[in-house]
């Protein structure tokens, strides 16, 4: 088994086990409903795209991944809104349980957490409302940083949400500088016309 195959498996394990209800205090109820999200997940992967269960890594779920994931629970399984929202949630946690346990995987849980929950569920905000929340950032975090960090899911993801930036505020990110490209070396072999034209006469 590769490394980061290890590394994943034992964030799972570590979130199924212990997170969801010691940390996050889930009831019995939803932390076996988060649990058969993963058990379906493997089922998509092994009958789907022919990968077993010891080969799972994080390259499963990228963001058109995991879509793909609830477009066949929706269309194969047959599953409701509120299941699909329920499942997508169990995979958005997982992420962001990741993200907190390692930093590099924070991109992955942006760009998962973009995927909006389904229509026909029952949704607590509107879209002004989330804006106002959006704006309320900066009480908090400065106008400035709030800008940055807008800035940075934007490099993430086209469609950042709100819990993306959020995230970005609390874990620094929009603090930390992009890495700047290698300057051109000054010993290259880029020569002018005026030099091919040497060997014209002969």
């Amino acid at each position: 088994m590769r490394k980061n195959e290890l590394h994943f498996y034992r964030l799972l394990r570590d979130f199924l086990s212990d997170y969801l209800t010691e940390k996050r205090n889930f009831s019995d109820k939803t932390a076996r409903a988060y649990r058969q999200t993963f058990k379906m997940l493997r089922k998509y992967l092994r009958e789907e795209k022919g990968i077993s269960f010891d080969r799972m890594d994080f390259s499963c779920f990228s963001r058109s991944g995991v879509y793909d994931f609830l477009m066949w629970l929706k269309e194969t399984r047959k599953n409701s809104t509120q299941t699909l929202n329920l499942r997508l949630s169990a995979i958005k946690s997982f992420l962001k349980y990741c993200s907190e346990e390692d930093m590099s995987l924070t991109p992955l849980y942006l760009d998962v957490v973009s995927i909006h929950a389904f229509k026909g569920a029952k949704r607590s905000s509107n879209r002004a409302t989330a804006c106002m929340a959006l704006l309320k950032l900066s009480d908090k975090h400065t106008p400035e940083r709030l800008e940055s960090a807008c800035a940075k899911a934007l490099r993430y993801t086209p469609r950042p949400s709100y819990k993306s930036i959020q995230t970005i505020l609390k874990s620094g990110i929009d603090k930390v500088d992009e890495p700047k490209p290698d300057a051109p070396s000054g010993f290259g072999f880029t020569r002018g016309a005026g030099y091919y034209k040497k060997g014209d006469g002969k």
